[in-house]
């Protein structure tokens, strides 16, 4: 056992007063961050029932921060979004009593047949956060949209394919992520989930989806958690499904008066410009989580993310220098 689940037990059983039936891993994410299925025989706890599991959060400072999760919950569940509630917070050492959404994230259970069922339950939950009046969330910024696609330089060109890009390459790199930030700022804002995609909603029988992981929630572009949704890393469709949805999408967004009776081929620009941001990130996330964190499965997802991000530059004349150097690195 390590120091961290010792803490956890001490914890539960010392000062909650919980007696522990059986506690092991549930999941780990791409950040320090680890989870702990755990069940109960006895409990000094009203809010705790003992033929129940519950989710142990292990938030370990001064790597990660529980209280921005905490302050999202408040505003998802504001929201009327399904996230789990919170019994018990340590936010010294990092520790959260969680309620337990179960083993069945969409990306275990998608298939042709229930997607579209699925994926209007996910666009009725991202549609209640499109109300941001009094929202205390940081900004999506110029800054940190080009901070996130510096990581594509950063990680992916030179240290996992161990490059240095000529100064005209820079130009062009630099020029495009100009475009691509001031297309997304054109943007309406919305509640920015962030992660919105097939492994961060839970299939549940009542108030489908459970979401998590939404600590890195944001005011940010009305797009963004669509393009994580339907240009999803992990799980692929076809351009005329995921159009189809945009279609949906946008006539909802527009009944909502988030947007402008505009034209699809505009909506569906800021669609593919929002996701290229988001896959020149991905990508770079993915090539620093293997080289500094010694998380190697997360190589097998850069082909998919980067594939996006060329059927989508190549669509526009004015990414056509970046969709040439994005083939030349390409992994595929």
């Amino acid at each position: 056992m390590d120091q961290r689940l010792n803490q956890i037990q001490h914890w539960l059983e010392n000062e909650l007063q919980c007696t522990i039936t059986s506690i092991e891993p549930a999941s780990a994410d791409a950040s320090f961050r680890r989870y702990f299925r755990v069940f109960f025989s006895n409990s000094e706890m009203t809010e705790i029932e003992i033929d129940k599991s519950y989710i142990i959060m292990d938030a370990p400072p001064p790597q990660e921060d529980i209280e921005p999760f905490i302050r999202s919950t408040e505003i998802f569940k504001s929201c009327h979004i399904h996230v789990p509630d919170i019994y018990a917070q340590d936010i010294t050492n990092g520790f959260l009593i969680l309620e337990d959404f179960g083993s069945s994230p969409y990306l275990s259970i998608l298939n042709d047949k229930n997607v579209d069922s699925l994926y209007s339950d996910a666009f009725d939950s991202l549609l209640k956060l499109t109300k941001t009046e009094d929202v205390l969330l940081p900004e999506y910024d110029q800054q940190k949209l080009q901070t996130e696609m510096d990581l594509y330089l950063d990680w992916y060109i030179q240290v996992h394919l161990n490059i240095k890009l000529t100064s005209e390459e820079k130009q062009i790199l630099t020029s495009a992520q100009k475009k691509i930030i001031e297309i997304i700022q054109e943007q309406p804002k919305v509640i920015v989930h962030r992660d919105f995609h097939s492994r961060n909603l839970m299939f549940v029988e009542h108030l489908n989806p459970g979401v998590i992981d939404f600590q890195d929630a944001v005011i940010g572009p009305c797009t963004y958690d669509l393009v994580s949704l339907l240009k999803d890393s992990y799980i692929k469709w076809s351009e005329e499904k995921i159009n189809q949805w945009l279609n949906t999408y946008q006539r909802r967004l527009f009944e909502l008066n988030i947007i402008s009776n505009m034209k699809h081929e505009q909506f569906k620009k800021w669609f593919d410009v929002m996701g290229m941001q988001r896959q020149i990130k991905v990508v770079g996330i993915f090539s620093r989580l293997y080289h500094r964190d010694g998380k190697d499965n997360y190589l097998n997802d850069i082909p998919l993310t980067y594939q996006n991000l060329l059927n989508a530059s190549k669509q526009y004349s004015e990414f056509s220098d970046l969709y040439q150097l994005l083939q030349k690195y390409s992994p595929l």
